[in-house]
């Protein structure tokens, strides 16, 4: 016998074919040697645990990288198989409901050893549950395997082949794999009870033994932590995405129930212009937007675009009325290099910038007639050219236009081309002046005041009750753009968190309706002088653009360069 460490031993056995046997000096001498033998046994078998310990690290690590990094049991399962197959002979493994227990569709995932690899193996390769028999049998089979899923289970020899004869899920994963004959599984703890079983098989008759049963119920707790690990990541994202969702929608709900982006408007016309923008937005068709300076026109523009399936691409803004004649069709359809003095570079323009997008037409009214004709190309045929260019090109663009003008009698007046107009004018909206919807006043002033406070380093909490009455019976000809500017000067002079007007506002709504009496009456040209003057010094002495003083007076700034001209009014540089 030789003696080991851990109260175990083992012995040698000598055998001599001499009929006499061993002598005892023979006997005595191996004596002498059994001690080294020990020894190097025990070194041996403490070198293979250690080994055999390194091993099973490993592979608890591969186990837990792999629910860490894979994105679904898909991938999981072939990655933990092969992990698994470096400590134990595999042909099958088969993670048991845990689908179940992270809430997938997928309930158990299979996969099977071909060569080096493990591959998936779905459930319709092994069985056809069209049958509504078989789906009945399968499922009863299913149910007393769960029975021995419930504790760690050995299947091997005879006792194993027993135990395969009687149950359908058995029979049919042998069959599909060419007989399987060895089995274990090994139940899945999640908070100490057993939610879920890990199954290995091969199809050597006698390839697991109690040892390595022991061995897989070792692997079975770094994956159940690893399971509990990615079921809380899995509820955290669940949750996380729900919330935005929640999220989204609400932030939906105020858009179609209240404004559209920064539009503010809580009465019955606003509300049905936020109705006609949804409405209009999905679809592809051209919008004009019409109404007086200042109401906004831009903002209704942007929120069609941003509820639009193009919302992915950035909407293109060209204002017709800041650019000067001769520059507008390069800076609408783009030019070639050479294609007219100082043209030294080829240009795209801004069609072709709003390609898949959408783009909005400012002051379309101001566009000059032989710049029309080409816009309604566009409209028709879907593609531009460049000046200088070779040939059309073809354009994926959403028109918007926008105009403070009454196009119907720019049309008669033979200023505004009539095919034109009707191209444009596929789905009308009106922004309303803000006279018409007294109840925004409040809640547009209350909407301006925190943007200026932050702007000028104040805070602004609120409007006196005089000021209030005065934003409410004024009749803002200006509209919300000159609500802001009033509002901003306020902000300016103001030493009070609570704002209040430095002066007071115009002639009521009411007053500017009264009659004239017949001594104030003066001639037109002292008029129109005071007028220019006044849409001058309001607009900062520009005369295009928006905000310019032709929009101011509602002409076009041809017209107001021409009429200061003839008075002897020149802009200050």
């Amino acid at each position: 016998p030789v003696l080991l460490k851990q109260r175990s031993f083992t012995s040698i056995q000598l055998a001599s074919t001499r009929a006499e046997g061993f002598s005892q000096v023979e006997y005595e001498a191996i004596s002498l040697i059994i001690p080294q033998i020990a020894l190097a046994l025990d070194n041996l078998l403490a070198c293979e645990e250690i080994d055999a310990r390194r091993r099973l690290k490993t592979v608890e690590l591969a186990i837990v990288s792999a629910f860490r990094n894979g994105r679904d049991l898909t991938e999981i399962a072939p990655v933990v198989a092969a992990a698994i197959h470096q400590v134990l002979p595999l042909d099958l493994l088969t993670l048991y409901q845990v689908g179940r227990v992270l809430g997938t569709a997928q309930d158990d995932t299979s996969v099977y050893r071909q060569g080096p690899e493990f591959l998936p193996l779905r459930l319709r390769d092994v069985v056809d549950l069209s049958d509504e028999n078989t789906r009945q049998q399968w499922q009863a089979a299913l149910t007393d395997l769960e029975a021995l899923m419930q504790q760690p289970t050995l299947n091997v020899g005879e006792a194993g082949r027993a135990a395969r004869a009687h149950n359908l899920v058995a029979q049919r994963y042998g069959e599909r794999l060419g007989g399987l004959q060895s089995s274990m599984y090994m139940p899945i703890l999640l908070n100490g009870r057993p939610w879920a079983a890990l199954v290995v098989a091969s199809k050597v008759a006698y390839a697991y033994t109690e040892k390595d049963l022991r061995l897989l119920q070792d692997l079975s707790r770094p994956l159940s932590l690893a399971l509990e690990n990615l079921l809380a990541f899995e509820r955290i994202k669940t949750l996380s995405e729900q919330l935005e969702q929640e999220k989204i929608y609400l932030t939906e709900e105020l858009k179609t129930s209240h404004n559209f982006e920064e539009i503010i408007g809580t009465g019955p016309v606003m509300q049905a212009l936020f109705k006609n923008i949804a409405l209009v937005a999905p679809t592809d068709y051209t919008v004009l937007v019409t109404g007086e300076t200042g109401t906004g026109k831009e903002l209704v523009a942007r929120a069609i675009h941003n509820v639009s399936k193009r919302v992915r691409r950035l909407m293109i803004k060209v204002n017709c009325a800041a650019l000067p004649p001769q520059l507008i069709e390069s800076e609408l359809f783009g030019h070639e290099k050479g294609s007219f003095t100082g043209a030294t570079d080829k240009r795209l323009g801004k069609f072709e910038l709003a390609q898949g997008s959408t783009i909005f037409l400012d002051e379309i009214g101001e566009l000059p007639l032989e710049l029309q004709a080409k816009l309604l190309r566009v409209l028709q045929e879907k593609e531009i050219e460049r000046l200088g260019g070779r040939g059309p090109i073809v354009v994926d663009v959403r028109i918007i236009a926008a105009t403070n003008r009454d196009l119907q009698q720019e049309v008669a007046a033979g200023r505004f081309r009539a095919d034109l107009y009707y191209r444009l004018n596929v789905f009308p909206l009106v922004v309303p002046p803000l006279r018409e919807r007294p109840e925004d006043i409040v809640p547009l002033a209350l909407h301006f005041l925190p943007r200026i406070g932050k702007k000028l380093g104040k805070p602004l909490t609120g409007i006196a009750t005089d000021s209030v009455q005065q934003l409410q019976h004024y009749a803002w000809p200006g509209n919300i753009r000159e609500m802001e500017h009033v509002l901003e000067r306020a902000a300016i002079l103001s030493y009070s968190p609570t704002l209040a007007l430095p002066e007071t506002l115009g002639p009521s709504l009411a007053a500017r309706a009264a009659p004239v009496e017949n001594g104030a009456v003066r001639p037109l040209h002292e008029s129109m002088r005071e007028a220019i003057l006044a849409a001058l010094a309001q607009a900062g002495n520009r005369v295009r653009g928006s905000g310019g003083a032709a929009e101011i007076l509602d002409i076009k700034p041809t017209t107001l360069e021409a009429r200061m001209k003839k008075l002897g009014l020149s802009v200050a540089r």
